[in-house]
């Protein structure tokens, strides 16, 4: 089965601005990045892509690797948070075995969902600058 057209990365912008602003796990095998979404009050869906370069092997192996992603992603798509997810393949992840990239890739998106929640819900502390440099000058 093919993944639903709303359900795909499918702009470089698109992944530029999710890799940009998203937590991100490193693992032996990927990278992945997670990030919430404009349209998560909308519209209740995850996005998904996968970024397989060519230091991961030929157009076989990146296909190879891309379909396994694709299908993790499709299989589990109700255990995940709502927000875009990108996959960045390693070599490694060719002889990594099914159940261990879904295991890895689910502990991973359920890791940076935490990760997310907790920046969320992190107050803003910070001061603006424009009110640090007054009260400098009221204090000299």
């Amino acid at each position: 089965m093919r993944l639903n057209k709303r359900a795909r990365l499918r702009k470089t912008t698109d992944y530029e601005s999710a890799r940009k602003n998203a937590e991100k796990a490193h693992t032996g095998a990927f990278v992945l990045y997670l990030t919430r979404t404009p349209q998560e009050s909308a519209g209740a869906f995850s996005r998904f892509g996968v970024v397989a370069s060519r230091r991961v092997g030929g157009a076989v192996e990146r296909n190879r690797i891309k379909r396994r992603f694709r299908e993790i992603f499709r299989t589990n798509q109700g255990a995940l948070p709502f927000c875009d997810i990108v996959v960045h393949a390693k070599k490694a992840s060719l002889d990594t075995p099914y159940s261990e990239l879904e295991e890895m890739f689910l502990s991973g998106c359920r890791k940076l969902e935490a990760r997310l929640q907790k920046r969320a819900a992190k107050p803003e502390t910070k001061t603006p600058p424009a009110a640090e440099g007054e009260k400098k000058a009221g204090s000299e």
